[in-house]
């Protein structure tokens, strides 16, 4: 998979700006890339919940319970980014647990709390294409205003970069099992149809 700096030339590529050897060195190409990282990543993983940054958890309980509402408090650790669920069991055919996100708490009455989050996935050797080719796209948009000097064609590559983020997703969740199938719970139309 690509390196950061590979990553960056290619979306520098995207707007006619000089590529880089070091996101570090001091050219006007990696300072904007390197300034815009961070905030482009935390916007695509935003964005869907991309397997590869999708994580379960053991959250830690906290010794102060909520005030009302809910029974227990749990901390979200640090490198969590979005919650996208709370459950008592590891069991998915069950439904989640009522919970709510307060900071960086997570109140429930789920006990133990196992939740399942994206986490801020800095990594790009370990980013599956289909997410590099977004992330690419999504940088130069962020990128365009400045080096390319052209705000419209930071919007025509937003445009893009939402083309691109569809395909992305149904990649992504082309390559997970889907969740256990509720017999009980599916229509007449689909059982008349597996017949």
């Amino acid at each position: 998979m690509p390196s950061r700096v590979t990553i960056m030339n290619r979306a520098l590529r995207r707007v006619n700006a000089p590529q880089i050897a070091s996101p570090d060195e001091s050219s006007a190409s990696a300072r904007q890339c390197s300034m815009a990282w961070g905030d482009t990543l935390e916007g695509v993983l935003a964005d869907h919940e991309w397997s590869h940054a999708v994580r379960w958890m053991t959250l830690a309980k906290l010794a102060t319970p909520p005030p009302f509402g809910f029974r227990w408090a749990y901390r979200l650790p640090t490198e969590c980014q979005r919650l996208i669920d709370v459950r008592a069991t590891p069991d998915l055919r069950l439904p989640a647990a009522r919970h709510e996100l307060v900071g960086r708490e997570v109140y429930t009455d789920a006990s133990p709390c196992l939740a399942r989050v994206v986490v801020l996935h800095d990594t790009p050797e370990e980013w599956p294409s289909h997410f590099c080719t977004a992330f690419v796209v999504r940088l130069a948009s962020e990128i365009a205003p400045t080096l390319a000097q052209s705000a419209d064609m930071g919007i025509k590559l937003y445009r893009e970069y939402l083309q691109v983020l569809d395909t992305s997703r149904l990649t992504d969740v082309s390559q997970s099992n889907p969740e256990p199938e509720d017999e009980a719970g599916a229509c007449d139309f689909l059982k008349a149809r597996r017949k």
